[in-house]
């Protein structure tokens, strides 16, 4: 049976997706003073295709590493020797505009810790990239985003269980995560405008991610966790090999914040910054690698790689690669989800730490002529989760809370 899925969503926090780019000359004099000579425009888009590759990453998350994925992630989605099951497009017009023209970080920090200024505000923080400017080749970078408050519909047709898997799979990438760059970092967070209740097996599949209360919340994750075991029977039961969603994940939900997804998004980044200032993570252990047969365990790869770190005293630069096949450099994604989520009208932030094997990870620390091998603290992602159970206190604060949900009880 073919069935059709209207699925209206309005955009929370700027979407900053698309790899277009194109340059333009400089002319102002306080650029070509630093050797910045061109502006490198990254052009946002959005269509069917940044759905489609979310939803394949979240079936591999679910499922974690299996001798049959492959097979299996095929037959929902296609593959070079068939077409996907489901046709997906997008309706509606989007604005855009450029980054950071219309959005202000000066009213939210920077925040003070012990030993020194934090380099960032909260908000600041979690765009980083978006903020870069790279003045070994005389480029500053302008990414244009999506604008918060903008409605579209995203259109599913196909095989009525197929539509319904591949709802499952948008509603957990709805939840906890959001679209294009700094998607793991509370940016482009979409609200589904209108519920959509599912039945399967006497039970019903919740479609939505704008709640009533806090039990709403709660109850509504653990059903469709349960749903989602019965249509797909290995998930979360798979090897944490890679990065995956099992039993060993943790969410949290703070306390309630405002109606601004600007404060929200810097509270959600200054919870990340302040575990990072107070752990002091690294540094020293950093610039004290040596060509020696010492083993060092660092910490900070928990949050991603690569991570580049510069030394005012020393003029040093030392990266942290994560090494993969034929030992080439690649990016070690984060386990760690930051998102925003409205409940009885108000945002709350949502903490998901996702399983993983950190002791399989190849790092290697790059200094200017050499490379040192280093290991990643498993420890250090249960300091995270305990830093977390504890009351915050932001500097010049009232104490901030976030709330463990039990997600398997």
């Amino acid at each position: 049976m073919t069935k059709l899925y209207k699925i209206e969503l309005e955009t929370i926090t700027p979407i900053m997706a698309g790899k277009n780019s194109f340059f333009d000359k400089i002319t102002d004099n306080k650029y070509l003073d630093k050797g910045i000579t061109k502006k490198k425009y990254i052009q946002a888009e959005l269509g069917a295709n940044t759905f489609k590759g979310m939803l394949r990453w979240w079936f591999r998350t679910l499922h974690g590493w299996s001798e049959q994925l492959d097979k299996h992630e095929a037959a929902l989605f296609g593959s070079t020797e068939g077409a996907s099951p489901v046709k997906m497009r997008l309706s509606g017009n989007l604005n855009i505009e450029k980054w950071p023209t219309n959005i202000s970080c000066r009213n939210f920090g920077p925040f003070q810790f012990s030993g020194g200024e934090a380099p960032y505000n909260g908000l600041k923080y979690f765009s980083f990239t978006n903020w870069m400017v790279d003045t070994n080749e005389g480029v500053i970078q302008i990414r244009e985003y999506i604008k918060p408050g903008q409605k579209f519909d995203l259109i599913l047709l196909g095989k009525q269980m197929t539509c319904f898997k591949q709802i499952i799979l948008l509603w957990y990438s709805l939840q906890f995560a959001g679209l294009g760059n700094r998607s793991r970092r509370c940016f482009g967070n979409l609200n589904i405008c209108i519920p959509i209740a599912i039945e399967y097996k006497s039970k019903t599949f919740h479609f939505r991610n704008q709640y009533e209360s806090i039990e709403h919340y709660t109850k509504t994750i653990k059903d469709n966790l349960q749903i989602t075991e019965l249509l797909f029977p290995e998930a979360f039961k798979g090897s944490n090999e890679i990065t995956a969603f099992t039993k060993e994940s943790h969410l949290f939900l703070s306390q309630p914040i405002g109606n601004s997804w600007i404060e929200a998004v810097n509270i959600a980044g200054a919870t990340m910054q302040l575990y990072r200032a107070m752990a002091k993570l690294e540094h020293d252990a950093l610039i004290n690698t040596s060509k020696t047969d010492e083993e060092y365990v660092l910490a900070k790869p928990i949050f991603g790689l690569p991570i580049q770190f510069r030394f005012s005293s020393s003029k040093n630069k030392i990266q942290l690669n994560h090494v993969g096949d034929e030992n080439k450099a690649t990016r070690f994604a984060s386990p760690i989800f930051v998102s925003l989520v409205k409940i009885a009208g108000k945002f709350h932030v949502q903490y998901l730490l996702l399983d993983r094997n950190l002791g399989n990870l190849n790092i290697q620390a790059i200094h200017k002529n050499y490379s040192v091998p280093v290991k990643v603290s498993q420890e250090a992602r249960n300091d995270f989760i305990n830093f977390l159970r504890k009351d915050i206190v932001f500097p010049e604060s009232e104490t901030f809370q976030y709330d463990e949900i039990n997600l398997w009880s």
